[in-house]
């Protein structure tokens, strides 16, 4: 039998959150141990206190409650910090903030604020909580949470219907959730779903509507659309077309001095007679890429090279959904991507990876016995949510892995160089030494053969 000791993986889960943290500000990265991902400030930071707090509920352990209960402070300001009008409206001073995803269709219907707030006054309910376990009661927290809890209700309830945000997707639920509705907010979520009969929801909305409905008796509508049924179609992102346009993101670096990084790259394209000048249209991040490429007569529809700058998530995803669209009307027969994978410091592979449509391998499938449900949602709407998130990963970690590897070449070029250079002084400074030194045996000789000529 083999044994997994989860109490010390979550353990060191929260210790990796918790070294990550910045300590200046509070901010809690999105993925640890390193940068990466995204999903807001509260949907993922709040793991600062969500996690040791599920901790101590399950395992009874308020060591852990103690030794970041300052971490959680610190979290909860950097949240506030980032609060206008009580309400979490950004996670950087100029940058974004999201929100709920993957809801049917990506529609983002639920507002951004709405969702980073609830997870704001979530975690600062459970941070009280936890102040009163330790033995350190925080009145401060207690009065911040009221102000942010009026925040919420003024901006998002509506008194007379007893419904957040016009009940869109699980926003009831939200509210509900946090104990600022009443019965008849949970009917409205019961009548909601009776009638629809399947999700609306997002990755978070989707956790709070069932919990919600399974803690307030309602367990078998919870059942009813998790295993609700419907004919499954393929998704548009799989589909050939006769179109024989072909558009490539060729992800290059803006310098040189980088050995063969650029190069490389090109050769992807200009080496497949498949990627000829005619059908291939290049969607260029890097300047070096895109002057080769056009000098050898493809047409470069799209200079994004001020992207690999400083390449941010949003940045793919407004590049894959341009492309998605395109692909979505027909007027793009294939995507690729073009890029460097970074091994190490000195292995860099030049990659081409066909993005659409998706290709799926074909296997066999096992033969199963009383299946007891299905699950929803169905293969059309969930290849709908995937694909443009998948395909957005993909840029986005190409990007990440180009500018790791154009770094990584450009360092072992100059490292070569140095190398180079250093080998070059050596020979030369060698030369030198024999030339003078040929140079003085020489003026000695003629000294010599003088002095013996007039004696």
């Amino acid at each position: 039998m083999t044994c997994f000791d989860a109490e010390s993986m979550y353990r060191k889960w929260i210790r990796d959150i918790a070294d990550c943290q910045d300590i200046f500000n509070g901010h809690v990265q999105h993925t640890a141990p390193f940068y990466g991902g995204g999903g807001g400030p509260g949907g993922w930071g709040g793991a600062m206190v969500i996690v040791p707090y599920a901790f101590y509920k399950h395992y009874g352990d308020k060591a852990l409650l103690e030794k970041y209960y300052p971490n959680m402070l610190n979290y909860l300001d950097y949240m506030e910090n980032h609060s206008e009008k009580g309400l979490v409206v950004r996670e950087e001073l100029a940058g974004w903030c999201l929100g709920d995803w993957c809801s049917p269709k990506d529609k983002n219907l639920i507002p951004e604020p709405f969702v980073n707030t609830y997870f704001y006054l979530k975690t600062i309910k459970m941070t009280i909580e936890i102040a009163d376990i330790i033995g350190k009661p925080n009145k401060e927290l207690k009065a911040r949470y009221e102000k942010v809890k009026k925040a919420f209700v003024d901006k998002y309830y509506d008194k007379k219907t007893c419904t957040f945000y016009k009940s869109t997707e699980a926003c009831d639920a939200y509210g509900f959730d946090l104990g600022l509705g009443n019965e008849k907010t949970l009917k409205a979520i019961v009548d909601k779903y009776e009638k629809l009969g399947e999700f609306d929801t997002g990755i978070f909305g989707t956790d709070i509507l069932i919990r919600t409905l399974c803690e307030n008796g309602h367990k078998d509508l919870a059942f009813k659309l998790l295993t609700s049924e419907k004919e499954c179609l393929k998704s548009p992102y799989m589909r050939q077309t006769e179109n024989p346009r072909t558009k490539i993101i060729v992800i290059a670096g803006d310098r040189g001095l980088a050995g063969g990084y650029n190069n490389n790259v090109v050769k992807l394209i200009t080496g497949d007679e498949a990627f000829d000048t005619e059908n291939t249209e290049i969607y260029a991040l890097g300047k070096k890429g895109r002057d080769t490429l056009a000098l050898k007569g493809y047409k470069v529809i799209s200079d994004l090279s001020e992207v690999m700058n400083g390449p941010i998530y949003a940045d793919a995803k407004e590049l894959s959904e341009a492309l998605l669209e395109k692909f979505e009307k027909g007027e793009i027969g294939e995507i690729y991507l073009a890029y460097t994978v970074f091994k190490n410091t000195v292995t860099h592979v030049p990659t081409m990876l066909k993005l659409l449509p998706v290709e799926i391998e074909a296997k066999e499938e096992a033969e199963i016995d009383n299946i007891p449900m299905n699950y929803e949602p169905d293969e059309e709407e969930a290849l709908g949510m995937i694909i443009p998130k998948y395909i957005t990963s993909l840029i986005y970690g190409a990007m990440m892995e180009a500018v790791a590897s154009e770094n990584g070449a450009r360092m072992q070029a100059m490292d070569s160089a140095t190398s180079n250079a250093e080998e070059m002084i050596q020979k030369l400074e060698l030369d030198y030494n024999r030339a003078r030194q040929g140079s003085i045996t020489q003026e000695l000789t003629e000294i010599i053969a003088g002095a013996q000529a007039i004696s």
